[in-house]
């Protein structure tokens, strides 16, 4: 079961300017959320690379946080300080449901 829970993932996209992407938010997770992180990279270190086994669930769970929609893929530097192409994002403006009244 993960540590960074869906709420911390919120969170961190919450922090983003738009646009941001994916390596924005793992670097946000790893400031604000620095144990749960490492409890996170120890759940796959019998994957060959810990790390970008780690950054990829990251990725996919982002999916799931409704306030932030995927634009594109974006180059640009991973924490490894690689270039690589990952997600873009950018925030979803919700609209309050209108309300009809007689």
């Amino acid at each position: 079961m993960p540590h960074l829970i869906k709420q911390m993932l919120s969170d961190a996209a919450d922090a983003m300017q738009d646009p941001f992407d994916t390596h924005a938010v793992i670097e946000e997770l790893q400031r604000s959320h620095p144990q749960e992180y490492t409890r996170d990279l120890y759940r796959h270190v019998h994957q060959y690379d810990p790390i970008t086994s780690l950054h990829a669930e990251i990725g996919r769970r982002l999916l799931s946080v409704r306030s932030i929609q995927k634009t594109t893929k974006v180059l640009g530097r991973n924490l490894r300080g690689r270039t690589t192409f990952n997600q873009q994002w950018r925030r979803v403006v919700s609209q309050a449901p209108i309300v009809i009244t007689p």
